[in-house]
């Protein structure tokens, strides 16, 4: 089951993976709690009121009510929970103790079973340097006082990729859970193959980079090389081979990027 936003749900990363997984007959069915602009601790403290393709409107949970998220994780019992969150709150010290790891741990209470709970690392942004994030300690937790809480600041997009990838560890390593590897496959291919093109916008990912999404996730859950499977979803083939390549390389290599040789 995804837990996210429209990072996840662009299109239609979780269809395509069940695609792959249901190509090479894995009894893996895909559910998803997705909400646009959603924060992982929106999906346990806000109750959706309206709907569009692009916007949540929201009003604050109530004493006994549940969340459509708290709902469906209660209805059965999950093999696989996979979260994320915005890529920001990753960055920011404040937010990851006093956001997100509470968000990790309400996901545990509500699960009736052992379940692997997988972070969704996500990727730098399409930017400019220096840039530093930061967020109104309000918006953060109501304990911390009206002044901006921020990240460090990043010089280029590599510094941007470790230390987006540096918070998730940290979360996946206080809270006990696994994490993925897409802010280091975002990378590989914007330094070695820019041509690809991941982005839809800034930040969103284009068909190329939800496809390369997909990829990733389908070797977390079956251990299996992508460059085995015949789909496709909306990816050109030899940009599909491309990033099915990447990814399985990135496996076998130890989990290591390949460095631009100029």
């Amino acid at each position: 089951m995804f837990v996210g936003n429209s990072l996840t749900y662009y299109h239609d990363m979780p269809g395509m993976l069940q695609a792959m997984l249901s190509e090479k007959g894995h009894p893996v069915r895909i559910h998803q709690s997705t909400v646009p602009g959603m924060s992982l601790r929106g999906h346990f403290t806000q109750m959706i009121t309206a709907l569009t393709d692009s916007t949540a409107f929201t009003r604050g949970k109530m004493a006994g009510e549940l969340t459509g998220t708290e709902n469906k994780l209660l209805e059965r019992n999950w093999n696989v929970v996979i979260l994320q969150t915005g890529t920001v709150e990753a960055l920011i010290p404040e937010s990851r103790n006093l956001s997100v790891s509470p968000a990790i741990a309400r996901t545990k209470s509500y699960l009736g079973g052992p379940a692997r709970i997988i972070l969704f690392n996500t990727w730098a942004s399409d930017t400019t340097y220096p840039l530093q994030f930061c967020q109104p300690g309000a918006i953060i937790h109501p304990s911390l006082r009206s002044r901006p809480y921020c990240s460090e600041t990043l010089d280029n997009l590599a510094r941007h990729t470790g230390a987006i990838n540096s918070g998730y560890a940290k979360l996946a390593a206080d809270n006990g859970v696994e994490k993925s590897n897409h802010g280091d496959l975002f990378l590989e291919m914007r330094n070695l193959h820019a041509e690809v093109g991941l982005f839809d916008d800034a930040f969103h990912p284009s068909p190329a980079g939800s496809f390369l999404n997909a990829c990733e996730f389908y070797f977390l859950l079956t251990g299996e090389k992508a460059a085995d499977l015949d789909f496709n979803g909306p990816v050109p083939s030899p940009k599909a081979a491309l990033l099915k390549q990447v990814v399985d390389r990135y496996h076998e290599d130890g989990n290591r990027i390949r460095k631009n040789p100029n």
